[in-house]
């Protein structure tokens, strides 16, 4: 049985759950977007990271979506972060470089 996995890199930070992910790619629009919905909870060294001084994920912040089944990975998607939503859960809505 094959495995579907995924693994989002935004600026250093890497990982690989997500509440869920949307990519548009059309020639109409001429650009790539993506949409990444992550839990709000989101800790690293049981620090919250999402809200206040310590935000982990910020505009013009490099991302690198690759999914794939388990071991083979595709990049799906290269681009920068346009807009950051801090709703519950969290949304990050990210264009490509065009």
């Amino acid at each position: 049985m094959k495995n579907l996995i995924s693994e989002i890199t935004i600026g250093n930070f890497r990982f690989n759950y997500v509440t869920s992910l949307s990519i548009e790619s059309s020639w109409d629009t001429l650009t790539d977007r993506a949409t990444i919905t992550i839990p709000n909870k989101f800790r690293k060294d049981n620090e919250n990271l999402i809200a206040g001084t310590k935000n982990l994920f910020k505009r013009n912040d490099h991302v690198e979506i690759k999914i794939g089944y388990f071991p083979n990975l595709v990049t799906k998607f290269k681009g920068f972060i346009s807009k950051v939503i801090p709703d519950s859960p969290l949304t990050l809505e990210c264009e490509d470089a065009m």
